[in-house]
């Protein structure tokens, strides 16, 4: 659980545009290992996978008195999984894609990304998906506010809870 919580912190922070502006776009390139969950559950095996994409980035930013930005922002990602076994055997190339949505407040002494803070946080909502083969998503807010997970991929379907990082 807790190698998913930092593996999503940190596509989250790759994902982030080269320059923050009204929008954005920018190449994605990132490498992560699955060990017994996700797309690993599907090949049978742990794999390696290489994402290359394009971000497009869309923020707005509105200010809401002296100290506080309101931010919305999107990001789009279209781009090839390329899957490796870990001896480094090509098993399968498959499109992904990553979709989302957060709004919410952040001090403007702050950096905008940080809106994922759960005092802030008004609305987040992000997919992560190799169709047919994983599909990550989480969501807030929910009944209990707090930040939702799940993994759903052919025959397995897991669901985490917990606070906002």
């Amino acid at each position: 659980m807790k190698k998913i919580l930092m593996g999503f912190l940190i596509l989250s922070m790759l994902a982030i545009p080269v320059f923050a502006g009204k929008s954005s776009v920018a190449e994605f390139d990132y490498w992560q290992e699955y060990s017994g969950w996700g797309p690993a559950l599907y090949y049978g095996e742990d794999v390696n996978i290489h994402y290359e994409a394009t971000n497009r980035w869309v923020l707005n930013k509105e200010e809401m008195g002296e100290n506080d930005w309101y931010i919305e922002q999107s990001l789009t990602q279209r781009g090839t999984a390329w899957i490796y076994n870990l001896d480094e055997n090509l098993l399968d190339k498959r499109n992904f894609r990553v979709v989302e949505i957060t709004k919410g407040y952040v001090d403007k002494e702050q950096d905008w990304y940080h809106v994922r803070d759960v005092d802030t946080l008004e609305e987040w909502n992000y997919h992560w998906k190799i169709p047919g083969v994983y599909h990550f998503f989480g969501h807030y807010p929910n009944e209990d506010e707090n930040l939702v997970y799940e993994v759903l991929q052919p025959e397995h379907s897991t669901l985490y809870e917990g606070p906002i990082f």
